[in-house]
């Protein structure tokens, strides 16, 4: 088999808070996670092989965002024409 294995760990959980510090090769900031220990079952002896070893962490918000910035330059000018109705309701001749 020269199939690479996926030794990741998924887990959720919070950021409990995180602090900027200085070190002799710069700045960095440090992220405290918690997460459920659930989570974990199964997965500690993982967990602990990746400490204080460069690992790479994702993080996504819970609650996602629709994109609404865009380029206005891109873009030719927006169509305001009012849609069959509209104008009535607008007007109040409904």
């Amino acid at each position: 088999m020269t199939e690479i294995k996926d030794n990741s760990i998924d887990v959720y959980g919070y950021i409990v808070n995180t602090a900027e510090k200085q070190s002799k090769d710069g700045q960095f900031v440090e992220i405290k996670l918690q997460v459920d220990a659930k989570l974990l079952d199964g997965k500690r002896d993982a967990l602990a092989a990746a400490i204080a070893d460069m690992v790479f962490v994702k993080i996504t918000p819970r609650q996602t965002e629709l994109k609404t910035d865009t380029d206005n330059q891109s873009q030719g000018p927006r169509d305001v024409t009012p849609a069959d109705g509209q104008t009535e309701l607008i007007e109040g001749e409904a």
